[in-house]
């Protein structure tokens, strides 16, 4: 149900490019900002499902207007996809797939576990990170984040879309 697209020549070669220097192992950030209706997410949908991403690990989330007011909303979002995590899964089941997962990726990954569980609402009550002080709580996160997606894109290209930044929270800030 899509138009043809046309008249993103430069944009797209500009993506390419960044995607290029990604796959040489130089970590890019695109920003693409412009008026509301320009078809900024249509440039990131074309992008995203071009031949040029295929073997990439694709995670996609966005900010909503309502979302300022829950820290990490779309750091959430984009967890859930990344952990496999459906609407209707129990803690027990957001434990099992988070922790299974980690241990997959690298075990030495083991401490980044309760700040994600934290964040998908699965961290057991009576947890010693439920205990730490926000401050350190948040750095802990942020830590956690970091690691997990930094040893990800060691095993695979990995590609993070983060759409309507303008409602981005403190905290998602923050991480980015």
């Amino acid at each position: 149900g899509l138009t043809t697209f046309v008249g993103r020549d430069t944009e797209i070669t500009a993506l390419h490019h960044a995607l290029e220097q990604v796959g040489a192992g130089r970590g890019q950030v695109v920003a693409a900002v412009g008026e509301a209706g320009v078809g900024k997410s249509r440039l990131l949908y074309e992008f995203v499902r071009s031949h040029r991403t295929q073997g990439w690990l694709v995670l996609e989330s966005a900010s909503v207007s309502y979302g300022k007011a829950t820290p990490y909303f779309p750091v959430i979002d984009l967890l859930k996809r990344y952990f496999h995590v459906e609407d209707g899964d129990d803690p027990r089941t957001i434990r099992a797939k988070v922790t299974g997962h980690i241990f997959t990726l690298d075990e030495s990954l083991q401490e980044t576990i309760p700040p994600v569980l934290s964040l998908l609402d699965a961290l057991p009550e009576g947890s010693p990170f439920l205990q730490l002080d926000p401050p350190q709580r948040r750095q802990r996160t942020l830590d956690a984040l970091q690691r997990i997606l930094r040893r990800e894109s060691q095993v695979q290209p990995l590609l993070l879309v983060c759409e309507d930044l303008h409602w981005i929270d403190s905290e998602t800030q923050a991480f980015l």
